[in-house]
């Protein structure tokens, strides 16, 4: 018969009825029916125990029974066998026990996982917390006798590698150097770190000063710095220690970059009035937002464009104005540029000298000018188109010889800068011509003469203009006599006076003055 070690509840029997029982048990231990004919043991030894009982029969007769052999087995003592420092978070790490048993039974703690082969003499585990962690098994042996106590085995866990390659970080192209101080790593080689970069969607003009340093140095170069929301990767890799030798480690971190705003309000320039100026030539590189200001009162017709256009306000005109373009970036990085706006007054030219003249004579017209010569005007008559350039002087004065009425005005005018508009070409020159009177002859009776004892001699006209004034002159001096104009012959009285008449008519419309023909 076989049984187990430290089992218990074998019962041994013999004859009934007898007295003086005596049980010997050796290697094990009777926990009930002592004295009777019936014996519940539990063994305790292993090896092979012989049992006997001794009792008294009805006769008074005593006796042994024979040996009866019972084989104790001893209970297994499971081992386990496997990496007692494993590393941590590698999966397929072996541990094994006895083969050809039953009832595999395998406990881990906390810090593991067993992937496969519960119920087998072999399983595979991953350690996922570094430091002390525990395996043990149970199993049952071919003799049908379970382990009372776990195989167990301590194991001590080496921690895999961690990098830390820092957090994202965002620079503007003014950082010339930028160094990885937030980078840092556990359980590593420091023998054996490495960085590698790449830009994100285009090719890095960057380079590392050592990529086996933890804490390396950048410097962005090339395209790095031309475009905005440029983007770098970089990969940090960290080699375990001890059982994690040859692990590996790797962390990214991502640095933006962005160029700082550049600024180009443009060439100086010029404009004439209000004339609206556009700002062709201005520029704006990485910018976030651009606004235009003005030292002027005048108005842009978008000031968060590059390239607005500006119109001059009141007080502009004839100034110089400073036009700002601000610019805000990388970081709220701000830049600026100005140009200087020179604001011409418009030029401007007003014609006169409207009068009346007499015929056969002349007429000046004058032109005022303003703004800054040289001018260049076109005046006309509506005929015949006259231009004139280089006046140096205002006012510009011409001399005419008009036949008849004759009506000038200004259609053009420019000055050295600007071309004068249509409003600012004033004024008309309205030119009359009045005609002379006609030419009649002085009449007078007797030829001039009469005798003494006469009344005198009559002087007239032998015609005359209506609209005329006709006055009688003696020795050239005016005597106070003037008749107008009938259309008829014109006669001025008797006149006694000795001296030499003449008749000087007029055209009151003008003072155009002229002799009549002979004297008396």
């Amino acid at each position: 018969v076989s049984v187990c070690a430290a089992s218990g509840g074998h019962v041994y029997t013999t004859d009934n009825n007898k007295s003086g029982y005596s049980w010997f048990v050796p290697g094990g231990t009777i926990t009930a029916g002592l004295g009777s004919s019936s014996v519940t043991v539990t063994w305790n030894t292993p090896g092979t125990h012989g049992v006997t009982v001794t009792y008294t029969d009805a006769n008074g007769c005593t006796g042994t029974s024979p040996i009866y052999n019972v084989t104790v087995n001893a209970l297994p003592q499971p081992l386990i066998s496997g990496l007692a420092s494993p590393c941590e978070s590698v999966p397929g790490n072996i541990y094994s026990t006895a083969a050809g048993m039953s009832n595999y039974n395998w406990s881990i703690s906390a810090g593991g996982t067993i992937s496969s082969g519960q119920g087998t003499n072999s399983i595979l585990v991953k350690w996922n917390t570094q430091g002390v962690n525990t395996l043990s098994v149970t199993y049952t042996d071919v003799n049908a006798c379970a382990a009372p106590v776990p195989g167990l085995l301590a194991i001590d866990v080496h921690p895999y590698p961690v990098a830390n390659a820092g957090t994202d970080d965002y620079i503007c192209s003014d950082v010339p150097v930028y160094t990885f101080n937030g980078s840092s790593g556990q359980y590593y080689n420091l023998a054996n770190v490495h960085w590698d970069f790449y830009g994100v969607g285009y090719p890095s003009g960057g380079s590392l000063n050592d990529a086996t340093l933890l804490h390396p140095t950048f410097t962005p170069a090339g395209s790095d710095l031309t475009q905005v929301n440029r983007v770098v990767m970089f990969v940090m890799t960290l080699e375990g220690t001890g059982s994690c030798a040859g692990m590996y480690d790797k962390d990214t971190v991502l640095l933006r970059i962005d160029p700082i705003p550049v600024a180009n309000a443009g060439p100086n320039g010029e404009t004439c009035g209000r004339q609206p100026y556009q700002l062709n030539a201005s520029t704006a590189l990485y910018q976030s937002s651009i606004v235009w200001s003005t030292s002027g009162n005048g108005t842009f017709n978008d000031k968060f464009i590059p390239n607005p256009s500006y119109t001059p306000g009141t007080t502009d005109v004839g100034n110089i104005i400073q036009l700002t373009m601000s610019l805000e970036g990388c970081k709220n990085l701000p830049n600026s540029s100005s140009m200087w706006l020179t604001v011409h007054p418009y030029p401007g030219a007003n014609i006169s000298s409207s009068e009346a003249i007499c015929e056969g004579t002349s007429a000046t017209v004058n032109i005022h000018l303003s703004g800054t010569p040289p001018w260049n005007i076109t005046y006309t008559d509506g005929l015949i188109p006259v231009s004139v350039t280089n006046i140096l002087a205002s006012p510009y004065s011409f001399t005419i010889f008009p036949t008849s009425n004759v009506v000038y005005w200004l259609s053009a005018a420019d000055d050295n800068f600007c071309t004068a508009p249509a409003d600012s070409l004033k004024g008309f020159a309205e030119i009359t011509v009045h005609s002379l009177p006609r030419i009649y002859n002085v009449t007078g009776s007797n030829n001039g003469f009469f005798c003494a004892s006469d009344s005198g001699v009559v002087i007239g006209l032998d015609n005359s203009e209506l609209g005329m004034t006709y006055q009688m002159l003696r020795n050239n001096l005016n005597i106070g006599l003037t008749l107008p104009g009938t259309g008829l012959p014109l006669r001025f009285g008797l006149f006694t006076t000795v001296g030499q008449y003449s008749i000087l008519a007029n055209n009151p419309a003008a003072n155009c003055f002229r002799m009549m023909h002979d004297t008396i």
